[in-house]
């Protein structure tokens, strides 16, 4: 299975004005289209939350409004949704809403799952390599390394859920600031849980450290989303 995440920044609606038009006026209009359907298996969409996690450092995360998951059978069937004329041009009547639109197509890593499956918060987060390191170099860091450390630091006991998602390396965006290496996905069961995470600063700060090794701090941002099943819907 293969996924595709996009990222979407509003033209200035509210949080609530976007995920109305993003469910009912945009999600119809991209399901129309034969090569959206075609092997998909699932989508979900992820509306970005008001936060101020690590909110110093990386891409302004207010400018992002939404993030959707579209998982596919098959790569091949991920790839006919990024390449299809009729799926450009139904994001493209959308311009007035969205004023950036923004693909990544991914290999999903599942990192670990402790069983939970009523999630109070979710949080998501992009990066691009460090400059002087591939994508295969930082991919390998944040898989192997960086996760010893997370285990060292107790993480898989702290989160409910973690998963990986790798781009793939024929798949680049055209502007450096958006051509992720990847993105992680974590789960918190409770808003304490997450916020005694992030309220440890010498945990914080030993993540901060080692995630410079392989992520440019840069052109990486955090996002604190509340997702939703869209499709199928259940």
């Amino acid at each position: 299975m293969t996924k595709i995440i996009t990222l979407v920044k509003s033209s200035g609606a509210t949080g609530e004005e976007f995920r109305k038009y993003w469910r009912e006026s945009y999600l119809p209009s991209i399901l129309a289209v034969p090569e959206t359907r075609n092997k998909l298996v699932r989508m979900v969409h992820n509306y970005v939350l008001p936060s101020s996690m690590r909110s110093d450092e990386g891409a302004a995360p207010g400018q992002w409004a939404g993030v959707s998951e579209m998982w596919y059978y098959d790569q091949p069937s991920a790839e006919g949704f990024l390449t299809s004329a009729a799926v450009k041009d139904a994001i493209a009547a959308h311009g007035q809403t969205f004023s950036e639109v923004v693909h990544l197509h991914v290999q999903e890593i599942m990192g670990w799952e402790r069983g939970v499956r009523d999630f109070a918060l979710k949080v998501m987060a992009f990066f691009v390599p460090r400059e002087g390191m591939s994508r295969a170099d930082a991919l390998h860091y944040w898989n192997y390394e960086h996760l010893q450390v997370t285990a060292r630091l107790g993480m898989s006991q702290k989160l409910s859920k973690y998963i990986q998602n790798h781009s793939f390396p024929d798949h680049h965006n055209a502007d450096p600031r958006y051509d992720f290496a990847g993105g992680l996905a974590m789960w918190f069961e409770t808003a304490d849980q997450a916020g005694s995470i992030f309220a440890d600063e010498e945990l914080v700060a030993e993540l901060k450290l080692d995630e410079q090794k392989f992520a440019d701090p840069r052109n990486s941002m955090m996002l604190m989303v509340e997702e939703e099943n869209v499709y199928p819907r259940r």
